[in-house]
């Protein structure tokens, strides 16, 4: 993507997924590393791979979670929008829990990011990712201590970037 090798993107996810390793059984865990390494591949390459080659080539929990976390080209980055995609993700907790160690790494190269930029995301996370994952906790209590522990990781990389963003304009 743009030139870049986006699989370290995938590399570093699953490399924040080891700890889990104990927590979930081998199908689960298969599922979720598979999820994490497709999530992007349909949105951002939907002329060489599509949710039609996905079903195929995938089990039925791999191929809901990824089309669950793929935002299409018809998405456009209104509340309804928002809120219609965060319903269709809460619907499949390890695509939840993909989704949030997607945002919690994308939050480790935010720094190359403009303000106006890290705005919008923080504000998407705060408003639409962090609410449904709580819902999520509660309806999926197998998960609830990892979907805990993202939120808050979340939470105060959120608030450390908003520091920073506020000491800059300062500056």
């Amino acid at each position: 993507k743009n030139g870049l090798a986006e699989v370290s993107h995938q590399f570093d996810i699953i490399a924040m997924v080891i700890p889990l390793f104990e927590k979930y059984d081998k199908s689960t865990l298969d599922n979720m590393i598979s999820i994490m390494f497709l999530h992007d591949v349909v949105e951002d390459y939907p002329e060489k791979y599509n949710f039609l080659n996905l079903k195929k080539d995938f089990n039925n929990d791999i191929f809901d979670g990824v089309k669950r976390m793929t935002k299409t080209k018809s998405f456009t980055k209104t509340e309804k929008h928002y809120n219609r995609y965060y319903t269709k993700l809460s619907k499949n907790p390890i695509a939840v829990i993909a989704k949030l160690f997607d945002r919690v790494h994308n939050y480790q190269s935010m720094y190359v990011r403009d303000n106006k930029f890290k705005k919008k995301y923080f504000k998407e996370v705060e408003t639409y990712l962090v609410p449904m994952a709580k819902t999520c906790r509660k309806q999926y209590p197998e998960h609830y201590s990892v979907i805990t522990f993202l939120i808050y990781e979340l939470k105060i990389l959120t608030r450390l970037y908003i520091e920073i963003i506020d000491i800059s304009e300062k500056d």
